[in-house]
């Protein structure tokens, strides 16, 4: 989530989480990132080890073609968000104190899907999804065109409160929608 605002980061434990339920079901799970994005932090959570492990591997242009070969990123609001997103990959954004309607993965105008899915939502044909909960004082960090509170709140309950699970199934329904599109030469990465 880059080092404006460290406010947006899930916490560590939380992506671990899910990578080791994505691991479980058979999905490669790479991680990219440098070592100030918490990923160190990420490994030692989790019960075993990242497929692959990318950490301070390359430039931005290789960050691009490793996103562009994956079947979903899942990934906190920040920079690979927007670089996965505009490369064509399907993206899974967890969402805290920031605007996700404005800054969330584009989509040539498609709003991205929210997740967990709202009963009285339209149906959204954007590859993207936001996981958030959606909770009265979001977003706090950015408030329409004005900056509100750049580390969120003391206890970041959006972020804080978010559990795995959400996150976990919103990556699972991206990954089914992949695999039913057809990527020949992808393989299922998280």
């Amino acid at each position: 989530s880059g080092q404006y605002s460290l406010a947006r980061r899930w916490p560590p434990q939380a992506f671990a989480a899910v990578a080791d339920a994505l691991q479980e079901r058979g999905v490669r799970v790479i991680l990219v990132g440098r070592d100030s994005d918490q990923t160190g932090d990420v490994v030692r959570a989790m019960r075993g080890s990242p497929d692959l492990d990318l950490t301070n591997q390359g430039d931005l242009a290789t960050l691009g073609a490793a996103l562009a070969r994956m079947d979903v990123v899942l990934t906190n609001d920040g920079g690979p968000m927007h670089i996965a997103a505009a490369v064509g990959t399907p993206v899974v954004s967890v969402f805290g104190p920031s605007n996700a309607e404005a800054y969330g993965p584009w989509d040539a105008g498609q709003p991205p899907q929210e997740w967990p899915p709202r009963s009285n939502a339209p149906p959204s044909m954007s590859r993207h999804t936001l996981v958030r909960l959606g909770l009265g004082c979001q977003p706090c960090f950015y408030r329409g065109h004005h900056l509100g509170a750049p580390q969120g709140c003391a206890t970041r309950e959006c972020l804080g409160l978010l559990p795995p699970r959400l996150a976990l199934e919103a990556t699972l329904h991206r990954l089914g929608q992949a695999q039913k599109i057809g990527h020949p030469t992808r393989m299922p990465y998280a």
